[in-house]
C-alpha cells in the first residue's frame, strides 16, 4: 500500500465513520508491521534486545523479584500472521513484560491517600484516553486493588473488544479487570500499546475470552 497516494486521496475515500475507522485500523495494522517508514538497519537487531531480556529476567528472578515461571513455547511457522522486517523477531508477550503488576494485591485500607485509582470506566475505548481520573479518598472503593507504575501499559481484559488500553502517566492502582504490563529494557511501551490495538491482535485476544455476557481474558 502507498501510504502517501492514500493520503492524497483521504477526502475521496471516507464518506462514514465506520469507514473512518477503518482507515485507522488499516495504517495502524501497517505501522506494526514496521511498513510505514523505512527500517534503519543500524538499529539493533531484536534478537540482541531478547538476549539483554534474558538477562535483566535472569538477575530479577535471583533477586526474588519476578517468579520463575515455565518456558514459553515457541511460535510456530503457521502462527505468524505475516512476514517481518529484517532484523525483527516474533515474541510471546511474556517474554518482553511482566504482568500482573508487582503481584501484590493490595486491599482498600492498605492504599496511600491520594493514590490515583483506576477503573475501567474511566478509559475510553478505541482512544486510549483518559476520560476521568479519581483519587483513592474521591472513589472510596472497597475491592482490591493491583498497583501499578508509570509507563506500564494498562490492558482492560473484560470486554476486550472495547480496546481499552492505555500506557500510565503516573503511578498508581488499578481494578483487578486490569493487567498492568511492565516492559522489560528498552520496549517501548507506546509501541506494545499500539502493536495490542492492532486488528491482528484484536483477534486472536478476543477468540480466547471466556464468557458471554461479560467475555473476559485469561492469559495472554
Amino acid at each position: 500500500m502507498n501510504l502517501n497516494l492514500l493520503l492524497q486521496h483521504f477526502d475521496e475515500l471516507i464518506v462514514s465513520r465506520s469507514q473512518v475507522k477503518e482507515l485507522r485500523q488499516a495504517i495502524l495494522q501497517l505501522a506494526v508491521q514496521g511498513k510505514l517508514v523505512p527500517q534503519d538497519y543500524k538499529d539493533e537487531p531484536a534478537a540482541e534486545l531478547l538476549q539483554k531480556i534474558a538477562a535483566e529476567k535472569k538477575k530479577l528472578i535471583a533477586a526474588g523479584k519476578i517468579k520463575r515461571e515455565k518456558p514459553l513455547p515457541p511460535i510456530r511457522k503457521e502462527e505468524r500472521p505475516y512476514e517481518l522486517p529484517e532484523g525483527w523477531e516474533w515474541v510471546r508477550l511474556g517474554e518482553i513484560v511482566d504482568y500482573g503488576g508487582t503481584g501484590k494485591h493490595f486491599e482498600a485500607g492498605s492504599i496511600p491517600a491520594g493514590s490515583w485509582i483506576l477503573d475501567l470506566k474511566d478509559i475510553e475505548k478505541d482512544t486510549s484516553q483518559i476520560v476521568q481520573r479519581f483519587t483513592s479518598t474521591e472513589r472510596n472503593s472497597q475491592s482490591t486493588k493491583i498497583p501499578f507504575c508509570k509507563d506500564d501499559v494498562l490492558y482492560g481484559r473484560l470486554r476486550p473488544y472495547l480496546n481499552k488500553i492505555v500506557v500510565a502517566d503516573s503511578d498508581g492502582f488499578c481494578t483487578t479487570e486490569i493487567v498492568p504490563l511492565h516492559a522489560y529494557q528498552s520496549v517501548s511501551s507506546r509501541y506494545l500499546m499500539y502493536a495490542m490495538k492492532s486488528p491482528y491482535f484484536q483477534s486472536y485476544v478476543n477468540a480466547r475470552t471466556y464468557g458471554t455476557k461479560m467475555p473476559r481474558l485469561g492469559t495472554m
